[in-house]
């Protein structure tokens, strides 16, 4: 991606950056506006090379690319079937946890989207226990994430998830006032 940022060196300066840009978060009203601003902030906290924001979409259950970042080749057009055995994502989905794979080219349940990854971690966006998407960022190097960028990423998503939350609320309420009017 060539940042020209460097992202914050302690936990602690981790997290305030996290906080601070997150709550840029909730201000946003377009689900695809959110996902790209997550990235955004991902990668203004964390060290990777790749990312993508999946969502869900309920009426195929299957995971879809709303934005992604960095060299992934076919991830644009990418769907995961949530009932599949391939996709760490779709692991992170189903089990409502994060998933580290710190060497993913033994991985079976790797999907390969024509980025080099080694290390990968996906983490779901769920609110009150339902799903909304997957957070995944992807790294050439191996064990590329800490245990601190696990609870970084979550936290993340769970400022995700109430962002796209309120995106959702918003739409519905301004549709009801558009049937009214």
């Amino acid at each position: 991606m060539g940042r020209a940022k460097r992202a914050p060196s302690s936990p602690e300066d981790k997290l305030a950056a996290l906080y601070e840009l997150g709550q840029r978060l909730i201000l946003l009203r377009d689900e695809r506006r959110i996902a790209a601003a997550v990235l955004e902030i991902a990668g203004d906290v964390l060290e990777f090379q790749d990312s993508d924001f999946l969502l869900v979409d309920p009426g195929h259950q299957e995971l879809y690319v709303a934005t992604c970042q960095g060299r992934l080749k076919k991830a644009k057009q990418l769907r995961l079937p949530l009932n599949g055995d391939r996709g760490i994502t779709v692991v992170a989905a189903r089990s409502g946890q994060p998933v580290y794979v710190p060497d993913v080219r033994g991985d079976p349940r790797y999907v390969d989207t024509g980025f080099a990854a080694v290390s990968e971690l996906a983490v779901p966006v769920q609110i009150e226990g339902r799903l909304l998407g997957v957070i995944n960022v992807e790294s050439r190097e191996a064990d590329a994430f800490s245990p601190t960028d696990v609870q970084l990423l979550a936290a993340l998503a769970a400022q995700a998830a109430l962002a796209l939350e309120n995106a959702r609320l918003y739409a519905r309420e301004r549709r009801r006032a558009d049937e009214q009017a």
